[in-house]
C-alpha cells in the first residue's frame, strides 16, 4: 500500500491504495511502503484523473531520498527519477532528462518494473514499455534507467506526485484497482 506518513495534504483511500490531491499547485508526493533492495518488482497505476495540474510518477531511493516530505515530484531531487503526465520527459538526479516518450498520459495503465538485482528500472503505458524498455533483458537494461543514477545501493520503492486535481490507483498484486480479483 502507500505511506500516508509525511504525504501532506494528499488524500488516501481504498486502503490506501489511491492517492488524490483535491487543489493546489504544489506537488506532495505518496510512497509505496514497500521498499525493496534485491529481485525483480512490478506494479501497475491507474491514472484516474490527471488533474489541471498533471501527475508525475517513478522511483525513489528510499535510503537517501526525503521525497515524502518534499515540494518536489520524482525525478526533481538526487535521488528519484519520474515520468510527467504531459508526455513530456523521464527525468532523474534534479531534472536530468533519461528519456522523452511523446504522448501524454490520460486515464492510462502505467506500469513499472524495478530490477533491482541487475540495476534498472522501466516505465510501461498500457501494455508497452516506454523508451523501447524491456525488463526481462537482464544486464543489458535495455531501455531502462540505471539504477546508480539515483545513487548506487539502497532501498527503492514507487512514488507518485499530485497536484490539483490529480488521482491514481495502485495495483501491487492485491486485486485490480480497488477489486479483489
Amino acid at each position: 500500500t502507500l505511506n500516508p506518513t509525511g504525504s501532506g495534504a494528499v488524500t488516501f483511500a481504498e486502503g490506501n491504495l489511491q492517492a488524490s490531491k483535491s487543489s493546489g499547485t504544489t506537488w506532495l508526493n505518496a510512497i509505496s511502503g514497500f521498499g525493496v533492495s534485491s529481485g525483480k518488482w512490478y506494479a501497475e497505476l491507474k491514472v484516474n484523473s490527471v488533474g489541471t495540474n498533471g501527475l508525475n510518477m517513478g522511483y525513489i531511493n528510499l535510503d537517501k531520498s526525503n521525497l515524502q516530505n518534499l515540494n518536489v515530484a520524482p525525478g526533481e531531487d538526487a535521488f528519484s527519477a519520474g515520468l510527467y503526465s504531459n508526455g513530456g520527459p523521464i527525468l532523474y538526479a534534479t531534472g536530468t532528462t533519461f528519456a522523452t516518450v511523446g504522448s501524454p498520459i490520460a486515464t492510462d495503465i502505467m506500469q513499472f518494473a524495478m530490477d533491482i538485482d541487475n540495476g534498472f528500472l522501466y516505465w510501461g503505458k498500457n501494455g508497452t514499455w516506454l523508451n523501447s524498455g524491456v525488463p526481462t533483458s537482464g544486464a543489458t537494461g535495455t531501455g531502462g534507467l540505471a539504477l546508480s543514477n539515483l545513487s548506487s545501493g539502497g532501498t527503492y520503492t514507487l512514488a507518485v506526485a499530485c497536484r490539483n486535481g490529480g488521482d491514481v490507483s495502485y495495483n501491487f498484486g492485491n486485486g485490480y484497482f480497488g477489486t479483489t480479483e
